[in-house]
């Protein structure tokens, strides 16, 4: 029995089957987030939306650090921030305040990641945020919003504000602060993180005082590339084999994997491009309409 089988195993008799893998593969992302180096302390939150319930969802609970947690330790919340189930820890409210906000208008949301590190601390605390400086960064073009820094998430008036912010992207950048993506799933979550750190990351070159030349679809002016349209169909491992969780053998974990699917045909960014040469691609730096800040 490999590790997979073995926590699919442990499931508890009164627990529904897909919750608890839903508990298994969120257990995971914690401990791939942690094992990236992207965790910070006890702070941080992952949560994933209770299957069949859309107004109960699972996140981690106060004082445990990243490695710690389990599937079982897992807290399920209602949308106004109480325990679904009983547990002898208490919730983040921070964490609440944050993912609850998502959960309330985005239906297609079924995992809330978010992380505070210092690359994407750093492109949040530039004006202009994340530029298309890498092929990592091209799933964020248009898909990525900007919210600005409020202190410590504990007012429930702020819900709002990170709605609005959010839209229909997949990804905040919490200005300041840190990262937010919204995925179908923890696999597509992770992979929206990851990929963004790597952007993040080589955005810092530009912010040591060099100009490196954003890439530019070979279209500039007719349309815009949407980058999530790109096919990516193949088998890739379920998170909680990718977690390393046991050693397990990823060659007998595959699994058809929604984060390898085609992206959403999303809207083109359209229209002049503010300080740009007139396109809809952001030329000398600066995001076009819909595309950045602002």
């Amino acid at each position: 029995m490999d590790t997979i089988e073995a926590m699919v195993a442990e499931r508890p008799r009164a627990m529904n089957p897909e919750e608890w893998k839903v508990r298994v593969d969120l257990a995971a992302c914690y401990r791939l987030i942690a094992h990236f180096g992207w965790d910070d302390m006890i702070l941080g939150h992952i949560s994933a939306r209770v299957p069949g319930s859309n107004r109960h969802f699972l996140i981690n609970p106060m004082g445990l650090m990243f490695p710690e947690i389990t599937a079982s330790s897992l807290l399920k919340l209602d949308l106004d921030g109480n325990l679904v189930e009983p547990s002898d820890y208490e919730p983040n409210y921070a964490g609440f305040v944050i993912h609850s906000a998502v959960y309330m208008t985005r239906e297609d949301a079924g995992c809330v990641l978010h992380t505070h590190t210092e690359a994407d601390i750093a492109v949040g605390a530039l004006e202009e945020g994340l530029l298309p400086l890498s092929q990592w960064a091209m799933p964020f073009y248009c898909n990525t919003g900007y919210h600005d820094y409020e202190g410590v998430s504990l007012d429930l008036d702020e819900r709002a504000r990170l709605q609005r912010d959010l839209g229909e992207h997949q990804v905040l950048v919490l200005r300041n602060h840190g990262l937010l993506t919204v995925g179908r799933d923890p696999a597509e979550a992770f992979w929206l993180t990851y990929h963004f750190e790597r952007s993040a990351e080589a955005r810092s070159i530009r912010a040591t005082g060099t100009e490196p030349q954003p890439a530019r679809p070979a279209d500039r002016r007719g349309h815009q590339q949407d980058w999530r349209a790109t096919p990516m169909s193949r088998s890739c491992c379920s998170i909680a084999a990718l977690s390393g969780l046991g050693g397990v053998n990823c060659s007998l974990a595959t699994v058809s994997c929604s984060t390898c699917a085609s992206w959403s045909q999303r809207g083109a960014c359209s229209g002049p491009n503010p300080g740009g040469d007139g396109g809809g691609y952001p030329g000398d730096g600066y995001p076009g309409p819909g595309c950045g800040p602002g």
